[in-house]
């Protein structure tokens, strides 16, 4: 098993299901997106999850040129590619267990079949 990530518009989506609980399948994640900062060559997110119970996270997400370039084929916004990037994210674990500041080429290193899966938009 792969090791988890753990350590101004704004757009809030919920995510179906996320991981299965002993409980049974947890409710539903809310993503709510927000732009911080726009270099030349680099986009910075502020991104808060929250699930039905009122328990969030937050996440602080960079985005490269190069990122953009290389996983945002099939999205039309870095947000959208963002947003896509965490429901991918929470498929696979606990939004506590989401690195708390990371750049978005680093979720590969955790789960290798990320950059295929991210631009074949489903």
């Amino acid at each position: 098993m792969p090791p988890a990530m753990s350590p101004d518009a704004t757009d809030a989506t919920d995510v179906p299901d996320g991981p299965d609980t002993p409980d049974g399948p947890s409710a539903p994640t809310s993503i709510e997106i927000a732009r911080s900062d726009v270099e030349n060559l680099l986009s910075r997110f502020h991104v808060r999850l929250t699930d039905g119970d009122g328990s969030s996270t937050e996440h602080d997400v960079t985005v490269s040129r190069a990122e953009w370039e290389r996983f945002g084929t099939g999205y039309r916004t870095p947000e959208e590619l963002v947003e896509a990037s965490f429901r991918f994210l929470l498929e696979r674990e606990a939004k506590e267990q989401i690195l708390a500041a990371f750049d978005l080429g680093q979720i590969s290193r955790y789960f290798p079949s990320y950059p295929h899966d991210i631009v074949t938009p489903g």
